[in-house]
């Protein structure tokens, strides 16, 4: 049996089976992805704020403007909650939700190696 739940501008949120489904408009920005999420994950916005350690009313605020959401607020979200997918939080391809287990390797430090390999890239042409 299939559930209408709610449309929220360019996305129908629907229940099917146990299970909710999102369809979302492939011009989403990141914020309306995360606002989805919040929804998935039962929160409010302020809890989600506090969890990722942003100011009080951070998330409602860019949802409302649909600003962009900063490289250090991505950072934190995805530590915070390592079973979003970081790929689909960014471009709205895939699962949102992911196996933190099956990703469990740990991404590599490169530190000052970063610098460096741009350095070596942009002399090699």
């Amino acid at each position: 049996m299939l559930l209408f739940i709610e449309k929220i501008e360019n996305i129908i949120i629907f229940y099917k089976n146990g299970n909710y489904y999102h369809l979302i408009s492939p011009v989403m920005k990141i914020i309306e992805r995360i606002v989805i999420f919040i929804k998935h994950k039962n929160l409010s916005m302020r809890a989600f704020d506090m969890s990722i350690g942003v100011g009080n009313g951070y998330t409602s605020k860019q949802a409302k403007t649909k600003a962009s959401v900063g490289s250090d607020v991505l950072e934190r979200i995805i530590e915070e909650y390592p079973e979003l997918s970081p790929l689909w939080l960014l471009t709205g391809q895939g699962s949102m939700i992911i196996d933190p287990k099956a990703v469990s390797d740990a991404i590599p430090e490169y530190g000052n190696d970063i610098g460096r390999l741009t350095q070596l890239n942009t002399t090699d042409n």
